[in-house]
């Protein structure tokens, strides 16, 4: 991909999608710095807002982060105008999935419950995307709709379900099981 990007920019210097391309296939040290230059010519791309977001919240989230036991990223506040750029230009499903992801990882569901929600009428496939609903159900209280919610990104993941996923739906499973009188049925 290097080699290419490299003859793309030998043949065209001032090609616009250049950085952007440099920052989302080769993710280098300089990548959130490439996108905002790259936004800066462009400040209506949405794939660019997606693409920095994204980026960010890699950036901000440590890798083994768990947004049901831990305190939200530090970093994440800091990032509230790039997200709210996210959504004046985009409203695709991914776009909506990583708003709603944002705010579950803040630990603010009444904010991200309509973006995930949105993303998963959108593109009820999206396996991601119903994980991000159930994280948001859960943490809103709902724990009925985070089971199933939850499900189903499990369904659809199948056996690629990431540890995560299949790790949280068991978690939802059991505070459900606990809090249900014994004998009773879902």
């Amino acid at each position: 991909m290097r080699a290419q990007l490299e003859r793309a920019a030998a043949a065209d210097p001032t090609w616009p999608r250049l950085l952007y391309w440099r920052a989302r296939l080769l993710h280098p040290p300089d990548e959130i710095e490439l996108l905002r230059r790259y936004l800066r010519g462009n400040p209506d791309d949405a794939q660019g807002w997606l693409a920095l977001v994204s980026a960010r919240l890699r950036r901000a989230t440590p890798l083994h982060h768990d947004p049901l036991r831990d305190a939200p990223p530090a970093a994440l506040p800091g990032m509230e105008d790039d997200v709210r750029k996210l959504v004046e230009h985009s409203n695709d499903p991914m776009a909506l999935n990583q708003i709603g992801w944002y705010y579950a990882l803040r630990k603010n569901p009444n904010a991200g419950l309509n973006f995930a929600i949105r993303a998963v009428q959108e593109e009820p496939s999206c396996a991601e995307c119903w994980d991000t609903v159930g994280l948001l159900y859960y943490e809103a209280g709902k724990l009925d709709l985070a089971v199933d919610a939850e499900e189903r990104s499990a369904s659809i993941y199948a056996e690629h379900a990431p540890a995560d996923v299949t790790t949280r739906l068991r978690r939802f499973q059991a505070e459900i099981r606990s809090r249900r009188p014994a004998g009773s049925a879902r």
